[in-house]
């Protein structure tokens, strides 16, 4: 299925080896935010009849991939995030590359010998990406400007005591080389 970006998808798992997909429309780079939800019918494990395990324990396993993840033969998603049946969890992951193709996998937890059969909702939002040039204010690291490597970021210091953060995403096997060319 094709998840349209604010709209929300829910689903089910049907058994421990199912694994559902989604497809992301990227067009342009940009910000993916991704918001998983479960037990949805708000109920406990004990009332479902397995003594509350599904509820507790981190049984789904929600991962971002991109087709240069898939190419790449080592099957590593971007992100891997492990949730458990009340919390949920909201993330994000910069698209640096439209021409990828975008997709979302929910399963059980890799390492559990059940799954949870709870109802869960998933919803995709997306910022596109413009960081030509930087905003005000970004002088602190909760709001620092988002960078996508490979594109150009122009930046100006407005006084002595001006300070702009910028953050990026990479995975922890990449390394980041960053060019600084102070013009005038």
């Amino acid at each position: 299925d094709t998840i349209s970006f604010g709209t929300a998808m829910h689903g089910q798992l049907s058994n421990i080896s199912d694994t559902d997909w989604y497809a992301l429309d990227v067009e342009t780079p940009g910000i993916i935010n991704l918001s998983f939800e479960s037990n949805l019918l708000g109920v406990t494990g004990s009332e479902l009849g397995n003594s509350g395990w599904d509820m507790v324990a981190n049984t789904f396993q929600v991962e971002l991939w991109n087709t240069s993840s898939f190419n790449a033969g080592n099957g590593i998603p971007l992100v891997t995030e492990v949730v458990n049946g009340r919390d949920g969890v909201s993330f994000e992951v910069a698209a640096t590359n439209p021409d990828d193709d975008y997709y979302v996998s929910i399963k059980a937890r890799y390492d559990q010998p059940y799954y949870a059969d709870d109802p869960y909702r998933l919803t995709a939002s997306f910022t596109e990406f413009d960081n030509s040039i930087e905003s005000e204010a970004n002088d602190s690291t909760s709001t620092a400007d988002i960078i996508i490597p490979g594109v150009s970021t122009t930046g100006k210091l407005s006084s002595i005591s001006d300070r702009d953060f910028y953050k990026t995403f990479i995975k922890s096997s990449e390394s980041l080389e960053i060019d600084l060319n102070i013009l005038g």
